[in-house]
């Protein structure tokens, strides 16, 4: 049915009858057309069925714009709203005096569906499924960045779950359900009610494991009071960061610091911390080495004598005796220097240095260098021991000669 303009001719009767007619069932059909009413038949406001388009639309005084599908379809009677934009949303509400608000919910894309406040989209669902809180890109399921937080405005990315505000005791909890045996939970994030200084826990149940994992070559770090502690590094070491704070006697029964071990004067709960920290070491001269603090104390024991770790082995030609003869035996007592502390014990021993001037491998370092000198007992016995040996040889040979003259 074709639209009409509205006016009753100023006619004969059969002109004016067919005027009223045509005007009765243009407003029984809304108009109905497949062409846009231009011209006198144009009026503001005016409703127009498009059989075009299947769509029925209003007149807004400057254009028509579609409010309902009419097709004979499933769609039928579906509402129609343009996109809209952040300030004037597809479908937007009206406050409680009745003027426009700018929130409501529009298509600011043709991929995302948007939900605006006060003209701002806060929250956006894209056609991929990703839901964004405070993102208008949301790169996952859930997508929480900027300001947009559930309780509280924050200038990081944040999801608040809150026990009730009137009872601080309730627990707040995210639960994680991936299994039909656990099906009220398999892991929980759980912050207690605690009050203000409420404990935090990473619930997990089954006999599965309970992983850590970084997917690249990151690190997995340990935080105590805003600094890094333990650390397993990208390569799976597991370092220890540097250590200040002193020790309570809640921590006596055995602590790992980043420096090196800290040991106790016996098993028992009760037996005294000791300060000093130690580190081994094992060097390029097959030495283990010990470290007290920041000190080089010498060699822990004498280097292995099994024969397969040993090459161009030789008998000791030079002599022992002469050797022995230069060596200095000395007492002496400790004094107060790095890690030594004088006790005022009279021990017998010898002089690093003085050693090595006789057997150069019977002492590690040197004379007044960066670490304590020590003495490698088995250079030592090994000269004592070709010592002992010529002089056995010379005491048998004195006795032969003996028994010679005595039975002559």
């Amino acid at each position: 049915m074709a639209n009409t303009d509205t006016v009753i001719a100023n006619a004969t009767g059969q002109t004016v009858r067919e005027d009223i007619q045509t005007n009765l069932q243009a407003l029984k059909s809304n108009n109905s057309t497949g062409t846009t009413p231009t011209g006198t038949s144009l009026i503001s406001y005016m409703s127009w069925a498009n059989t075009s388009t299947n769509q029925y639309q209003v007149h807004n005084s400057s254009a028509f714009l579609p409010v309902v599908d009419i097709s004979t379809g499933t769609s039928a009677g579906t509402h129609i709203a343009k996109p809209g934009t952040t300030a004037i949303p597809g479908y937007r509400f009206l406050n409680s005096s009745g003027s426009v608000v700018e929130s409501g919910m529009g298509l600011p894309s043709d991929t995302r569906l948007g939900f605006f406040i006060a003209g701002s989209e806060k929250l956006s669902l894209e056609s991929t499924g990703a839901l964004g809180i405070g993102t208008t890109s949301p790169t996952d399921k859930l997508t929480v960045a900027g300001n947009a937080t559930i309780i509280q405005t924050n200038t990081d990315a944040i999801l608040n779950i809150s026990a009730t505000a009137s009872d601080s005791s309730k627990n707040a909890y995210i639960d994680f359900v991936a299994d039909t045996t656990y099906t009220d939970y398999g892991l929980r994030i759980i912050r207690d009610g605690g009050g203000a200084n409420s404990n935090s826990v990473i619930a997990h149940r089954g006999t599965g494991s309970l992983k850590l994992d970084t997917d690249e070559a990151a690190p997995i770090i340990f935080t105590t009071n805003t600094a890094d502690r333990w650390k397993v590094n990208e390569n799976g070491a597991f370092v220890w960061s540097a250590h200040t704070g002193s020790l309570g006697s809640a921590d006596a029964s055995g602590v790992v610091v980043p420096r090196g071990i800290i040991s106790k004067t016996g098993s028992n709960v009760g037996a005294t911390t000791l300060g000093n920290v130690y580190n081994f070491y094992w060097n390029s001269s097959n030495q283990l080495k010990c470290w007290i603090d920041e000190t080089d104390v010498g060699q822990v024991s004498g280097p292995s004598s099994d024969y397969r770790v040993k090459q161009n082995i030789t008998t000791q030609t030079e002599s022992g005796i002469n050797k022995i003869k230069k060596l200095r035996p000395v007492t002496y007592q400790y004094q107060n220097y790095s890690v030594f502390k004088a006790d005022g014990v009279t021990r017998e021993g010898f002089i690093a240095h003085e050693i090595q001037e006789v057997i150069p491998s019977g002492a590690d370092g040197v004379k007044d260098g960066d670490s304590i000198q020590s003495l490698n007992v088995d250079a030592i016995v090994s000269v004592l021991t070709k010592a002992l040996q010529e002089a056995v040889a010379k005491i048998e040979t004195l006795e032969t000669k003996v028994a010679a003259l005595e039975g002559s």
